[in-house]
């Protein structure tokens, strides 16, 4: 075979793109080991690395981590960096005296907790006073531990966590880029080898078949080579940052507003308060706008919300904001011992399909969700048919950290009480709403288990909104969620804003910024009217076939 044939430079190519593909697949992903703990007692943890020397349990005493698990009736994390822990097998070695220890989904998964790898890359195995009471795709939904001193291995295949990391067509790009640079060392190798002469007289058959297959494949590595800036600049490009000029002075929110009061039931009969902003000399209306509040006692009221909807309405939108049950003005749904409950999901529908009864002429209709209104807002939108956009504003993040950390649950479950006692006088939750229903709600209503379903083709447009004022965990892990999403896909950050696009509302007199507001009505403006055109989804499928090839994110 001549040594500069298309087979032999397709060999040399591949040899030198499988190290850049493990590579990556290495640099790409930080890994944590993140295990959920139910304890009864207090309880200290400790880990042990395996020294390989097999000297009684064949682990070494080198302890790696320890901490505390305080009684607790709530789930709480354990949680450390592999690239701190350098290990093939690890004992995790429980010391408690509650004699009866849950752990779940305990993971594999990255910096962020968005990519869990539940696999054969970590196995878990009973050492000493532990049983497996339920397992699933490698991902122990419940282990049960008995006695003072309950032990596991974590056995961890390196080669299997890297190699499930590589993406194929980042392989096969990889070997196309090195295809001309193959095709020239082999060229200096027949030259300083005096093997071209041996080449020149092979003449083997097919030559003119392997210089045809030779010229597509360099035709290839030249669209490959011109593709990756494209891919680069269409990475970025879903990632935006606006300056927000700055505030001369703060002004005062409106005390008065001009939305239509309106009562939507749920299938339950609970009592939902809304309001409908809209310009009547705006015929027909440029959309229709879904806004969902946050996590504040006021609901729909707060003032964040009803300067958006006005805004928007006076932009020529119809905007239908409401309150979730439990705040504002909707009914209370703990008001007694009967089931009632929270439904977030249930009261988005109803508003949706309020809303769509109105728009009879066809305009596009967009969900606003903020804070812990856009979980509904992605859940409820991605399947409901009149949903042509979603929308998320500074969306809750990090739960699964949040919620295992007890200043954080503290916080919060003292926060939901307050939002009760200040709208409805009501000091306690009934019996049965207890806070490890209430902690199991938001660990298993988290956007991380929406990923799956977002990194597929085809899903609806999906729009980020930040601000450049919250903690730099967030901003990482919300973009972090944007890499992982197919297109079509943006997240803008508001250099300027806050959590609430600096709306103050948490002191007598509320005021806001009046730059950082209208800077946040132009964007949205933008993507509730925007329809996908002709050339849009194209857009988005070419955007995604360039993720496949590049691994720019």
């Amino acid at each position: 075979m001549p040594i500069r044939s298309p087979f032999a430079c397709l060999v040399l190519a591949t040899l030198l793109a499988l190290p850049l593909a493990v590579l990556e697949s290495v640099y790409r992903d930080e890994h944590f080991v993140h295990c959920q703990v139910l304890v009864e007692a207090d309880t200290v943890f400790s880990l042990y690395t395996n020294s390989g020397i097999k000297t009684g349990t064949g682990y070494s005493e080198n302890k790696v981590v320890r901490g505390a698990l305080l009684a607790s009736p709530l789930w709480q994390s354990i949680k450390f960096r592999l690239k701190d822990v350098l290990f093939k097998d690890l004992r995790l070695d429980f010391d408690t005296r509650s004699r009866v220890l849950s752990i779940r989904s305990c993971v594999l998964q990255d910096e962020y907790g968005l990519d869990a790898k539940q696999s054969r890359a970590m196995a878990i195995d009973p050492l000493h006073q532990v049983e497996f009471t339920a397992a699933e795709s490698g991902t122990f939904t419940k282990i049960q531990a008995h006695g003072e001193d309950p032990q596991l291995r974590l056995s961890l295949n390196l080669l299997h966590l890297y190699a499930q990391n590589i993406q194929p067509g980042f392989f096969f790009t990889a070997i196309l880029l090195w295809y001309p640079f193959s095709y020239l060392m082999l060229m200096g190798v027949a030259r300083l080898t005096h093997l071209a002469r041996l080449r020149r007289a092979a003449q083997p058959r097919g030559r003119k078949q392997a210089s045809k297959l030779h010229g597509w494949l360099l035709a290839a590595s030249a669209l490959i080579w011109a593709l990756a800036p494209l891919a680069y600049w269409a990475a970025t490009a879903r990632y935006k940052v606006l300056n927000t000029p700055e505030c001369a002075a703060a002004v005062p929110v409106p005390t008065e507003f001009q939305g239509r009061e309106l009562v939507l039931k749920r299938p339950d009969g609970l009592e939902i308060a809304g309001r409908l902003y809209q310009n009547e000399e705006q015929v027909p209306v440029r959309g229709n706008i879904l806004l969902l509040h946050g996590n504040y006692p006021q609901g729909q009221m707060f003032p964040l919300y009803p300067l958006l909807a006005e805004s928007l309405a006076e932009r020529g939108f119809r905007v239908l904001s409401i309150d979730f049950a439990g705040f504002g003005r909707s009914a209370d749904p703990f008001a007694s011992e009967a089931f009632f409950r929270s439904d977030l999901d249930s009261e988005t529908q109803q508003a949706i399909t309020y809303l769509k009864s109105l728009a009879k002429e066809g305009a596009k209709l967009s969900i606003i969700g903020h804070s812990m209104g856009a979980n509904p807002a992605l859940r409820v939108g991605l399947d409901h048919p009149a949903v042509d956009a979603l929308i998320l504003i500074g969306p809750p993040r990090r739960v699964a950290d949040r919620f295992h950390h007890r200043g954080d649950l503290a916080f919060f479950w003292n926060w939901a009480l307050g939002i009760g006692k200040s709208q409805y006088g009501r000091e306690q939750f009934p019996s049965w709403y207890t806070q490890e229903k209430w902690q199991a709600y938001f660990l298993e209503h988290d956007m991380v288990h929406l990923l799956p379903r977002l990194r597929a083709w085809g899903h609806k447009p999906l729009y980020l909104l930040d601000g450049g004022g919250e903690p730099a965990e967030d901003l990482a892990f919300l973009r972090g969620y944007a890499g992982q999403v197919s297109a079509p896909c943006t997240y803008l950050t508001l250099t300027g804003a806050d959590h609430n696009v600096n709306v103050l509302a948490f002191q007598k007199t509320p005021i806001y910024d009046p730059p950082a507001l209208e800077q946040a009505l132009d964007v949205l403006e933008t993507w509730c009217e925007k329809e996908e055109g002709p050339g849009d989804p194209a857009w988005s499928w070419a955007q995604n076939g360039l993720r496949m090839l590049f691994p720019f994110r």
